[in-house]
């Protein structure tokens, strides 16, 4: 599972208090790869950075949907966290890419403040 500031879990936690659609990397190489993905890419909308892959365990837990190495399932309580196994600080942004960043966002803010949809 991926992890970052916004979602720390220590172990035996439950992956989510409620359930709701999560996927779970079938390897930690599945993972970090999805992880430095998600480094290169930061500055794009709607991409989560991710800085913690976590090992978890699922008793019995039902997918809905198997696919690149991921395995879905919207059972997020029934996953339990063992530990975390790979930390990478997400990547500095200087002052000027943050600035173009939200450049680029502002639209998708206006249609959200407007109530606008895609």
């Amino acid at each position: 599972m991926l992890g970052n500031d916004a979602h720390i879990v220590a172990r035996g936690d439950a992956w989510m208090n409620a359930d709701s659609p999560v996927y779970i990397c079938n390897s930690v190489d599945v993972a970090n790869e999805i992880l430095h993905a998600s480094h290169r890419s930061a500055l794009e909308p709607n991409n989560v950075v991710w800085s913690t892959v976590y090992r978890v365990r699922a008793d019995e837990i039902e997918a809905f949907k198997i696919e690149n190495g991921l395995i879905w399932t919207t059972q997020a309580t029934k996953i339990k966290v063992d530990k975390p196994v790979a930390y990478h600080n997400p990547p500095h942004r200087s002052e000027a890419q943050l600035l173009a960043n939200a450049q680029q966002m502002l639209p998708y803010f206006s249609k959200l403040i407007r109530g606008k949809k895609k």
